[in-house]
């Protein structure tokens, strides 16, 4: 069984205290921020200043809709306001073509001046039927919940790997997605924001 250096959350799971989160072995947390053109999770702005104050990384990641792909990118860089030390993610899971995948990333890298990386799982294994240039230089954070990950074209393994959506953490009620990372945590943290 793989060993959970990172949580992802949204508004949907309860947390009860990031400090015993950061004692169960957590490195980071990252969180959804946004949705389409307009959504934004209700509790993004809070858990940033409580993430910070137990002393765990902090990142966001935008749902990704086909269309509006720099409007989407405008939100998602409003709300997060991201600082040199902020994971920056696409969550690609529905409609959205390659080309407008692509388009996402490269106005977020433009704009930040460092690379995003990308969320995904069945998803983009169905699109990319070859390793891309554009893609497979974004660090690949790869859901799939089998023994061993199975990545798409073009990259030998997953920078994260979330495993299970039903894991248990000290510090959150319930299930939350865990993910792997084959490193130490101070690889992990040295890598964290790209």
């Amino acid at each position: 069984m793989p060993t959970a250096m990172v949580i992802d959350l949204s508004h949907y799971n309860t947390v009860t205290s990031f400090a015993q989160v950061k004692q169960a072995g957590i490195v980071g947390v990252i969180h959804k921020a946004t949705e389409g053109t307009t959504s934004t999770d209700p509790k993004h702005d809070e858990r940033y200043q409580q993430v910070i104050d137990a002393d765990l990384k902090w990142g966001t990641y935008h749902f990704l809709y086909a269309g509006n792909i720099d409007q989407q990118v405008a939100h998602y860089l409003d709300v997060t306001d991201p600082d040199d030390d902020t994971l920056l993610a696409l969550d690609h899971e529905k409609d959205a073509s390659l080309d407008e995948v692509k388009q996402f990333l490269q106005a977020v890298d433009q704009h930040v001046g460092r690379k995003a990386i990308l969320y995904s799982g069945h998803v983009i294994k169905a699109q990319m039927k070859a390793p891309d240039a554009v893609l497979n230089a974004h660090r690949l954070w790869l859901a799939e919940y089998n023994p061993t990950p199975h990545c798409p074209p073009g990259w030998a393994a997953p920078w994260l790997w979330q495993y299970s959506q039903s894991g248990a953490v000290a510090g959150i009620a319930g299930h939350c997605d865990c993910d792997a990372y084959t490193g130490t945590p101070e690889q992990l943290a040295a890598q964290w924001a790209g």
